[in-house]
């Protein structure tokens, strides 16, 4: 799935990379909810659309992904 948004082992696809994290990111994979959420947030291979960005932040966050909480905090997104 990383390789999609870095390119170099197969070619740059932004899409195809949020097509992959999403599916594993709706499994439950911490780290796919993060690496989508950046994508949400930043808009890669997808509109930028905070919200979910944060949604995802989140999910990942509950599972104690240290990175995910560490942006969730960095991106300042209001607590709910």
């Amino acid at each position: 799935m990383v390789y999609y948004l870095e390119g170099g082992i197969v070619p740059k696809d932004n899409a195809e990379a949020v097509k992959w994290f999403g599916k594993s990111a709706e499994q439950g994979n911490a780290d796919a909810q993060c690496r989508l959420a950046e994508c949400y947030h930043f808009g890669r291979g997808l509109p930028v659309d905070k919200a979910e960005s944060q949604k995802w932040f989140r999910m990942a966050s509950e599972q104690g992904h240290a990175e995910a909480t560490r942006l969730l905090r960095q991106y300042t997104f209001p607590r709910q």
